[in-house]
């Protein structure tokens, strides 16, 4: 066997072995792989009949009780699309987060306003929300604390409706590129306070700054209020002070209403000029909505 071969032999034993300790890990419960000191695992559960997946990113060291961030596609977009292209994962490793990101129904969220593809079926994507951090808690020690779901456009609105409806297990939400729609507005009733952070830009043409009618997914109507008034309805739910704090950082405009009851905070960071998409540093800002956070401030 000459010099090439042997390399190309001991090259391959070597990936080999590296595969099966990395299926030690986890490979018979769902796929994993390893990224530094985290482990990525694609899980299911089942959910109103059917089987629901989602990714988990693991930190090595998960012996104390570590927040939860759970991030909720755009429509048309997947799981693993949203973990490749946002900060998310980086953040997550750095910071000790559990990152969950459930991929939706046909590639979409039922956020309560219809016309996609899952709200068409009947799914209930609160109750799998609920079932997967459920499920999350009873396989990892998990910071009751510092609970988010964070989501993009569809995902935002559905963030939205799980900041009404699941406030007795999250404490914070994000919601980018999507305002409070009015139906879920009027029905909204958190149990609790929560965190609330939207980010907005002023140049979305899908679903406007300024709220009002577009056209959502599927072609259906739907009524968004406008990013400053999203913000003001959280205010008014989470009992804060009347008069919210406006500051510049950088390019962008932050609006803070402080003195909200049990601790909540709630802001809105206004990007000039900025269009439908995350922002680059969507983790990041999340990191400060958590309680006891401060990334917004800082930027």
């Amino acid at each position: 066997m000459g010099p090439e071969r042997r390399l190309g032999f001991t090259a391959a034993a070597a990936l080999l072995a590296l595969i099966a300790a990395l299926c030690i890990s986890g490979c018979g419960a769902g796929q994993a792989t390893a990224q530094g000191r985290t482990t990525l695992k694609k899980l299911s559960l089942s959910s109103g009949g059917r089987q629901r997946s989602y990714l988990l990113q693991v930190p090595a060291n998960h012996k104390r009780a570590m927040p939860l961030v759970i991030v909720l596609h755009g429509a048309d977009e997947t799981a693993r699309s949203t973990l490749n292209r946002t900060d998310f994962a980086a953040v997550a490793r750095q910071r000790g987060w559990l990152l969950a990101v459930p991929q939706g129904y046909a590639n979409t969220w039922n956020a309560g306003t219809g016309g996609t593809a899952a709200a068409t079926a009947g799914v209930d994507d609160v109750s799998f929300i609920a079932s997967m951090v459920a499920r999350i808690r009873s396989s990892y020690p998990v910071d009751s604390k510092r609970i988010a779901a964070a989501g993009f456009s569809n995902g935002a609105l559905l963030a939205q409706l799980l900041g009404c409806r699941l406030a007795n297990t999250l404490t914070a939400i994000a919601a980018f590129e999507g305002p409070l729609p009015v139906g879920t507005s009027a029905h909204c009733a958190p149990a609790r306070p929560l965190d609330v952070l939207g980010v907005h830009g002023t140049a979305d043409a899908s679903i406007p700054y300024k709220g009002g009618t577009f056209v959502g997914v599927g072609g259906r109507p739907v009524t968004v209020l406008s990013a400053p008034a999203s913000t003001a309805r959280w205010a008014t739910m989470d009992r804060c002070g009347t008069r919210p704090q406006a500051r510049k950082l950088g390019t962008r405009q932050t609006t803070t209403y402080a003195g909200c009851r049990g601790g909540a905070r709630v802001e809105l960071v206004t990007v000039p000029g900025g269009t439908h998409d995350w922002a680059p540093d969507s983790a990041q800002l999340v990191a400060g909505a958590l309680p006891g956070g401060s990334a917004i401030t800082k930027k």
